[in-house]
């Protein structure tokens, strides 16, 4: 289904009822009304059958995916909708993945 390949120091991904929870690749934060990525240390590959969806409960994130031909760093996509820097470190819980099936 799914080949992983990490960075040296990244955080494993944990499988909790099929999402993968991910976390950050280093410390980094994101000013107050801006977007961000939020490197979660790793590759993902999948085989054309399925799909992956990248999203966060913990900021304000805003979803993406990776599809069987995306060989790139998979990151969090975060916006700071408030006044406030959000700090984060690494291997801090940041966000998480699915892989999801295409029918």
């Amino acid at each position: 289904m799914f080949k992983i390949e990490y960075l040296p120091g990244a955080s494993k991904i944990q499988n909790i009822n099929g999402i993968y929870k991910c976390f950050a690749y280093e410390d980094g934060f994101i000013d107050p009304n801006k977007g961000g990525l939020i490197s979660v240390g790793f590759k993902m590959q999948v085989t054309k059958e399925y799909f992956i969806y990248v999203f966060s409960t913990k900021y304000h994130g805003l979803g993406g995916v990776g599809d069987s031909d995306y060989r790139g760093i998979f990151n969090i996509i975060v916006f700071n909708n408030t006044e406030e820097v959000i700090k984060y470190k690494k291997g801090e819980y940041v966000g998480n993945i699915s892989i999801i099936r295409i029918n």
